[in-house]
């Protein structure tokens, strides 16, 4: 029990030389956590609900938001990037304000502009370009794989795989098809 209690003494002391550094968050709420929110965190950000400017690296944590841009991995219950995220997302809730350039998984996918692969129960991107598996897939303007029980393009360039497929896009001849649909 020594041992133990002469370790967290040490880690305390410790903690906030790391902390002025930048590299390590640790995080109970965005009001309790070892380096300012408006700060950025450079290679680990361990939390139940962290919020920071900017993240380069593993984010860990039930509630993982980001202001600014994400760069790494996020896993939890919900990752929300404000701004564009380059790596990938898992948890729950996904959400990738700007662009999203590699991979989110999850049951809710979001993002702005995706760049890469969705994959989840509902995958919704205003832009994608790459392949979005789930059980319904949304985009906006869209040159990819859609593949799921629902596919809806607003503006689609690619194939539709599922048993409903909309492409809601000027040049498809067919704007609803089961099966398979696509438009060039």
């Amino acid at each position: 029990m020594m041992r133990v209690i002469k370790w967290v003494f040490c880690a305390g002391l410790l903690l906030p030389l790391v902390a002025g550094a930048g590299p390590i968050q640790v995080s109970l709420t965005p009001d309790i956590q070892i380096i300012n929110k408006a700060d950025d965190v450079g290679i680990l950000r361990l939390s139940i609900v962290g919020r920071n400017n900017n993240l380069n690296g593993l984010d860990l944590g039930l509630g993982n938001f980001t202001d600014g841009y994400s760069s790494g991995i996020g896993i939890g219950v919900m990752n929300i990037v404000r701004g564009d995220m380059l790596g990938a997302q898992v948890g729950v809730i996904n959400r990738a304000a700007g662009t999203m350039k590699f991979l989110q998984v999850g049951n809710l996918n979001w993002a702005g502009a995706a760049t890469g692969m969705q994959v989840g129960g509902v995958n919704v991107a205003e832009t994608m370009s790459g392949i979005q598996v789930s059980l319904v897939n949304y985009s906006g303007i869209n040159s990819c794989l859609q593949v799921g029980l629902l596919n809806i393009g607003a503006n689609t360039t690619g194939w539709q795989v599922g048993l409903i497929n909309i492409n809601q896009s000027e040049s498809a001849s067919f704007p609803v098809l089961p099966f398979i649909n696509g438009s060039f």
